[in-house]
């Protein structure tokens, strides 16, 4: 099987897995590719309180209402949402609906006949000899029929309540109850049947059940106004936001990645890595912050600066007015545009006739030049009170630009923002701090030989080897590629290791298999030595093999799946189910195919798979070293939940189920009515046919012009994945390859099957972060944090809507509008002489021969 082949499986056998643990029914399991990962943290909160849920903070609740707000192809894989959100759709379409009235016709006829009757006169008057029609003598008469039945409860208690205490209280008020509560009892009965047969209780309940029934449109207007009631403006008021409940409602707690330092000791260069670059963020993020807290504009020195400048504008004026005064406009003109000329740093010598001429002069006597000097130096003399000038209007204009800048949303936004990513960035870094102490801990209860890669460059592979000083003898052996040298002693003298000879020991060896292998100590560093190889030409991992060494070690393999650290961790994980997954060699043939695995459920093999497993290879790595990664034994852990959205009254999609009982305004379509077998037994090609339906023009008639269904499903859960781990053997063939492939998936920032992978990069929060190296002969790829995988698509039945026909015909005419008027006639019928005019019918009369029913009648016909 090619490596295409088998990546397809690989993710077609995840994807088979999740749905047939966590799906099913009529819901379509959109896997995202690549997953979408989750800061946790952003959607934590006190859940202490039963209430919590209702009163979480604003930017947790608008969080996950933009978490379950996305909308989604109709595809079992897709690379993500499409952009569109559901609260906005939704709103377009329910407004799009127009409810169809004409069949309540007949039923509108029947309730103003039936309203009619209960409105009528019963015959019978209240205490202030008011007539009393039918339904409220009934209400009258239970009410006082209620009023008895309570006293009598009161009474009943108050007397158990005085023999309870008694000796023999209870036999006592046992015989109270069998003597004078059976009469009280039979005058509630009375009262009863009094309600019965003189207020025609059964017969008003009858006709209320009959009259109190809602119609689809008033269905359709209560969802809009529990739409527009339970909305408010996001945070940043470019949407509007709409209650989601996630269930479980402590979903968020789940989602810490269950972390063992003891499963990541194989990563520790790359925890390293993270930890570096996130240390190397956080400066910058806080140099950036101390530049935004020292812009200060102080409002006194404002006032200071713009009460100078009146006064230096005054002083200057009143200069000005004066040698105007005394040497006319016209010189003082001249003075200014020699002054501005000649002088040099403010400073100017006697006038020059000829050049005063040149710039304006119009006479030249001795009198107009001494004039023109004389105005010249009255200039100079204000030329530093007008530097000064300058000097502070240039300065207030900078401070009330900051000023502006200070107040200004945009700044105090980005300072805030700044605030928080330095806040999260801390967060980040005691996190990997903690992570690598743990790690790097736990390592040095196993690891003896310690080897880090430095470089590969020009063909030249340095690496730091190191040794424990605890180790008491033995030997070891170093795998450089596929070659393995032989033992290397490790001799002790006085009870230490003997640097020299292991030095030695370790060239010989090396040397035996890699000639021109140089090793020299590390300056400072007892028992660590830099180990140079030149003539590389392609770079090989080195593995020490320590089996040899004293004391002997029992070397616990790595978890696939690492077990929750506490109890409590283990009781809140309860939501999350492992699926692991175990694909063989290619090569062999004893076990169960992958090919078989993955078509073991009702998905076969489709292009939906074959097209993301296309665009993961692409570019990422040489087509080889793919190859010799998927083709190698892989072993895959994780686990996954599954979490709804509950998006209470505002969001009806039964109302998609009665499209039959809508018009639509515009021609825009809900929903095809297609179902899962629909996707599963379809090809993309198919299915983008499904999707779509033939534009109408205003005779109703084809364009030609192809148009989207609205809504064809929407999501009502998505799938969280975490602790994921992809375990690979390595051989002498793939060892390199491995942790290439690993490495450009990280670097492209894109997606490793179905993951999300990302690299050792400070922009990357500690929830996207993939630790990954090699122990024993496995390679090892843990992604901790939680992703989420797909989305749970509900699809929308078929949309039934017709296009909208008027009520009101061209001749102005309505049946619907004729039969609301009923109302109106009956209450003319009613209250021709008084508000409500008295009938004094019996009731068997009314009933049989009512002239005002027979009037109705005629009105509203026999249809």
């Amino acid at each position: 099987m090619a490596f295409l082949d088998r990546e397809q499986g690989i993710m077609q056998l995840i994807y088979n897995k999740i749905n047939d643990m966590i799906g099913g029914g009529n819901q379509l399991f959109s896997m995202q590719f690549p997953a979408q990962p989750l800061n946790y943290r952003m959607y934590q909160y006190d859940t202490n309180n039963r209430n919590s849920v209702l009163t979480r903070p604003y930017t947790v609740a608008e969080q996950e209402f933009r978490l379950s707000d996305q909308l989604f192809d109709i595809s079992p894989i897709t690379a993500g949402s499409n952009g569109e959100k559901l609260s906005i759709v939704y709103d377009t379409l329910v407004n799009n609906f127009i409810p169809k009235i004409d069949y309540l016709i007949p039923f509108i006829k029947d309730r103003a006949g039936l309203g009619t009757f209960l409105l009528e006169d019963s015959g019978e008057r209240d205490e202030n000899k008011k007539p009393l029609s039918r339904i409220e003598l009934c209400k009258k008469l239970y009410k006082e029929y209620l009023e008895e039945k309570n006293k009598w409860n009161e009474e009943k208690n108050k007397k158990f309540d005085e023999l309870k205490a008694k000796e023999n209280g209870l036999d006592e008020y046992a015989k109270w109850q069998s003597s004078y509560a059976v009469v009280r009892q039979e005058e509630l009965n009375n009262l009863y049947n009094d309600v019965v047969v003189r207020g025609l209780f059964h017969e008003v309940l009858t006709i209320l059940g009959y009259l109190n029934a809602s119609s689809i449109a008033e269905q359709l207007e209560t969802s809009k106004q529990k739409m527009r009631n339970s909305s408010r403006v996001s945070l940043d008021e470019s949407m509007t936001v709409y209650p989601v409940q996630f269930q479980p409602n402590n979903w968020f707690k789940a989602l810490s990645p269950n972390l063992n330092p003891e499963d990541l000791t194989m990563a520790k260069e790359s925890i390293r890595d993270q930890f570096v670059a996130k240390q190397r963020e956080l400066a910058r993020a806080k140099t950036e912050l101390q530049q935004m807290q020292l812009i200060s504009a102080n409002p006194d020195e404002i006032e200071r600066l713009e009460a100078s400048i009146e006064a230096s504008k005054e002083n200057l004026n009143q200069a000005e007015s004066a040698l105007i005064k005394q040497y006319g406009e016209g010189v003082v003109g001249i003075a200014k545009i020699y002054f501005n000329v000649m002088n040099v740093g403010g400073k100017i010598g006697n006038v020059v006739p000829a050049k005063a001429k040149k710039l304006g002069a119009t006479d030249d006597s001795q009198t107009y030049i001494d004039a023109l000097g004389q105005a010249v130096k009255g200039i100079s003399d204000t030329y530093e009170k007008q530097q000064t000038l300058t000097s502070a209007i240039s300065n207030l204009a900078d401070l009330k630009a900051k000023k502006a800048q200070l107040e200004s949303r945009d700044w105090q936004f980005n300072k805030v923002s700044m605030e928080q990513r330095v806040n999260e960035l801390q967060t980040e870094v005691a996190y990997y701090s903690d992570i690598l102490a743990g790690v790097f801990k736990e390592a040095a209860k196993t690891t003896r030989i310690d080897l880090e890669r430095k470089s590969y460059v020009d063909q030249t592979l340095v690496y730091e080897i190191g040794i424990a000083p605890t180790v008491t003898g033995g030997s070891f052996k170093l795998k450089i590629g596929g070659d393995q040298t032989d033992p290397i002693n490790v001799t002790l003298t006085s009870g230490d290791i003997d640097y020299a000879a292991l030095k030695s020991a370790m060239e010989t060896a090396i040397n035996a298999k890699r000639t021109g292998a140089t090793i020299t100590e590390v300056s400072g560093s007892s028992g660590y030595w830099t180990l140079t190889i030149p003539n590389m030409v392609d770079e090989q991992s080195i593995i020490a093999i320590e089996d040899a060494l004293l004391p002997t070690v029992n070397v616990k393999e790595p978890a696939i799946l690492s077990t929750p650290p506490t109890e409590e961790d283990a009781e809140i994980s309860g939501m999350f189910q492992d699926i692991l997954l175990k694909i063989s060699d290619s090569k062999q043939k004893d076990e169960q195919s992958l090919d078989t695995q993955a078509s073991s459920t009702k998905w076969g093999a489709s292009l939906w798979f074959a097209s993301a497993s296309g665009q993961s290879s692409s570019a990422s790595a040489k087509t080889t070293q793919r190859s010799n990664f998927f083709n190698q034994e892989i072993e895959i852990g994780f686990r996954v939940a599954k979490v709804s959205f509950d998006r209470g009254g505002w969001f009806n999609p039964q109302l998609f189920k009665m499209s039959h009982a809508f018009f639509r305004l515009a021609d825009l379509r809900v929903s095809p009515g297609i179902t899962v077998d629909d996707v599963r037994t379809k090809s993309q090609t198919e299915l983008k046919v499904l999707t779509e339906y033939e534009e109408l023009d205003s005779n109703g008639k084809s364009n030609g012009k192809k148009d989207k269904y609205i809504l064809p499903a929407f999501p009502v859960a998505m799938a969280i994945a975490k602790d994921i781990t992809i375990k690979v053997k390595m051989t002498q063939s793939n060892s390199e390859s491995t942790k290439s492939v690993i490495e450009n998936s990280s670097s492209a920032s894109g997606g490793f099957l179905c993951f999300s992978v990302s690299s050792a990069s400070s922009s990357k929060s500690s929830s996207e972060a993939t630790f990954h190296g090699a122990h024993g002969e496995y390679y090892y790829i843990r992604i901790p944090g939680p992703q989420v995988i797909g989305y749970f698509l509900q699809f929308v039945p078929q949309d039934n809507s017709v296009p909208y026909t008027p009520l009101i015909t061209e001749s102005g005419s309505s049946p619907v509008i004729n039969a609301f008027r009923l109302f109106d006639n009956a209450h003319q019928l009613l209250g021709a002489d008084d508000d409500r005019r008295i009938n004094r019918l019996t009731s068997d009369h009314a009933l049989s021969s009512n002239t005002d029913l027979d009037d109705i009648a005629r009105l509203v016909g026999n249809d």
